[in-house]
């Protein structure tokens, strides 16, 4: 499976303005998509469970996304260390054609719909960097920074996303170490930690 090296940060508007003006100079815009995640469950075997604190949890996801261009489906399996953080993500994902059909074969083999998650995502590229910004339903305005292609180790990856966007400017932020799938199931429970480089 291929690992995913990301990270999930909420910036203010401020820096916000200065991200995408470096963008716009430095970077290649991609598109701007609106997308539609349905995550799916096995009642017979779920995925998700209650955590040590207390809200709904999982370490293995089941994704249908639709957009205008591309459908996919994705496997992701989260790697935690002992203080439930997540260490890594690792995911196998291929693109499918008409999604109401996959969607009617998952609930005939009894996988049903757990949420759906709608959100509006522009997309840069730069160098190795994939930056998007994402406005999700309900959980408000994200920025994700993913290293594409990226074989080597996970905590030198982040680095280099950390080292990026100390060099644009953006030296403090909040991280999410949650997907916006737990950040839905879970509203009460804060995720985000403060970030000073």
């Amino acid at each position: 499976m291929q690992k995913e090296v990301e990270i999930k940060i909420k910036i203010d508007a401020k820096q916000q303005g200065l991200l995408k003006k470096w963008l716009e100079s430095n970077a290649k815009f991609i598109g701007d998509l609106k997308i539609t995640d349905y995550y799916l469950n096995n009642p017979e075997s779920s995925f998700y469970f209650d955590s040590k604190k207390g809200y709904k949890e999982a370490l293995n996801f089941l994704r249908l996304r639709k957009s205008e261009k591309k459908n996919f489906i994705t496997f992701k399996k989260r790697n935690i260390d002992e203080n439930d953080k997540t260490i890594s993500v690792e995911e196998l994902e291929t693109t499918i054609g008409d999604i109401n059909k996959a969607l009617q074969i998952f609930r005939q083999l009894n996988l049903l719909e757990i949420t759906e998650i709608q959100k509006q995502r522009t997309v840069y590229n730069y160098d190795i960097f994939e930056i998007v910004f994402d406005k999700v339903e309900r959980l408000g305005d994200f920025v994700e920074i993913e290293l594409k292609n990226y074989s080597g180790d996970v905590n030198s990856g982040i680095q280099k996303i950390y080292k990026l966007l100390k060099s644009i400017g953006i030296k403090q932020f909040i991280e999410y170490d949650r997907g916006y799938i737990t950040m839905f199931l879970n509203p009460d429970y804060y995720f985000g930690k403060e970030i000073e480089l």
